[in-house]
């Protein structure tokens, strides 16, 4: 297997499973917005967006001819990511309050923290080696090379989603 196939198939598991848990929690997901807008209004606009420009970019990763073009809008979505994470940072550390990031919906008890710009910074890392090397998109040889890197990335994220819910309820017992 080629590893912009795996980049490629993480890529769209984590941008399709984070736009449509955003949409299946969307109340939970508002909140976090909540944060960040004011406008009532403006807030189920963004959200709207968002969750469902989430599950646009995963789709169109796995479309060969929209590919290069999804993990530009990806590019951009990371960035806004990145600025609101920013933002809660301040704001968590100013207040001393924590905000669910929700990032991944209402999959995960995730908080902005650190770790959130590091994360984001490595899925900034994947979207730059696709971009720099576009001969790795679509490069896979068998329907069975696909599935095997779809159950993998889901491995991966469901992995993730354990430690991080571990890591939230060890520190509530404190």
């Amino acid at each position: 297997m080629e590893i912009g196939l795996e980049i490629q198939m993480l890529l769209t598991v984590s941008f399709l499973i984070s736009g449509l848990s955003k949409i299946v929690s969307f109340e939970d997901f508002l909140n976090t917005l909540s944060y960040f807008f004011k406008k009532k209004s403006l807030l189920k606009v963004i959200g709207y967006l968002v969750a469902t420009g989430e599950v646009i970019i995963g789709a169109s990763l796995a479309i060969p001819t929209a590919s290069y073009f999804s993990l530009i809008i990806a590019i951009i979505f990371l960035i806004s990511f990145f600025i609101i994470t920013l933002k809660a940072i301040n704001i968590t550390r100013k207040s001393s309050m924590k905000i669910k990031c929700n990032c991944f919906g209402g999959l995960q008890a995730e908080f902005f923290n650190k770790f959130s710009i590091v994360k984001i910074l490595i899925y900034f890392l994947l979207v730059f080696y696709l971009l720099t090397y576009p001969d790795e998109l679509n490069n896979y040889s068998s329907l069975l090379d696909i599935i095997t890197s779809i159950m993998a990335s889901v491995g991966v994220i469901i992995l993730y989603s354990m430690v991080q819910n571990i890591i939230y309820f060890y520190e509530r017992q404190r």
